[in-house]
């Protein structure tokens, strides 16, 4: 991908924060390990399930992190803090990449509105892991008040052939069940897709915040100054700067508050989660 070769040129490193799309960061990592070949860590596959959602109104994303424990019957996933918005009232259908083990994607579908649960893994699923599956998400879905009979629905569907794409695979199956695709789910070639999905994540990408020249973060509460290359965010014209000034400075102090505490939110999360794996 060009856009990443660009990036490398100007002395990027991996840790270095592109931007963000909806609570996710992206790194210059994130776009390295999409282009592969390799694994696509949690935030690619979050930011990519996020973004797909947004062309299906009344489809919800579930994050990996809260959809593993969910699947995986956590305790935690049926409290009452456990994602204060309830995901099921109001939408018709939730969706979101499942990690199972340490290193392996696959796909979680639920049709709310029709009660059926599709499951799919691009190594081939398991009927003792699918029948774990709908019982958890029966269990998490009865603490949101939505207690029914939910049916498994099988699509047949390729399979993938090396042992790193399952996270492109899953991207896929996801994108032709949200268009309606009926029948058996055919993929593209796995290079071609990881090229299309990484120019997709970069142009998704909201740099605000960060230094279009070094790509690092822009210091202060209204992010005006870069600390590293001392470039300055271009003023808006003096009209538009009276009229909209104050409320750009909330917006931007709002988002900053709501990103540190989605971070304090998920490092409590990993905590919790320890201690329930300890005492369950």
């Amino acid at each position: 991908m060009n856009n990443l070769e660009t990036l490398k040129s100007q002395g990027l490193h991996r840790e270095d924060v592109l931007g963000t799309i909806g609570p996710f960061k992206i790194f210059l990592g994130s776009l390295e390990a999409l282009v592969g070949p390799s694994e696509l860590p949690d935030e690619v596959m979050d930011a990519l399930f996020y973004i797909i959602s947004r062309s299906q109104p009344g489809t919800e994303p579930i994050n990996s992190q809260a959809m593993r424990l969910i699947l995986e019957g956590s305790s935690r996933a049926r409290s009452t803090y456990f994602l204060k918005k309830n995901i099921l009232r109001g939408a018709s259908a939730v969706f979101g990449p499942y990690l199972v083990g340490e290193c392996h994607w696959t796909l979680f579908y639920c049709n709310l509105k029709e009660g059926t649960i599709t499951y799919i893994d691009s190594l081939g699923e398991h009927p003792q892991r699918c029948s774990k599956i709908i019982e958890n998400w029966s269990l998490f879905a009865a603490s949101r008040g939505c207690q029914r009979p939910w049916k498994f629905k099988n699509r047949d569907h390729d399979l993938q052939n090396d042992s790193v794409s399952c996270g492109v695979f899953s991207i896929m199956f996801a994108e032709m069940i949200l268009q309606g695709q009926q029948g058996h789910l055919q993929c593209l070639p796995i290079s071609q897709e990881r090229e299309r999905l990484g120019t997709l994540l970069f142009k998704s990408l909201d740099s605000s915040g960060i230094c279009t020249i070094c790509y690092k973060k822009m210091s202060g509460k209204k992010k005006e100054t870069c600390s590293f290359c001392s470039t300055e965010k271009s003023s808006k014209p003096e009209a538009e700067t009276s009229e909209m000034g104050t409320a750009e400075a909330v917006e931007e102090e709002e988002e900053e508050e709501a990103s540190e505490k989605m971070e304090a939110e998920t490092a409590q999360m990993g905590t919790a989660e320890a201690v329930e794996d300890t005492s369950d």
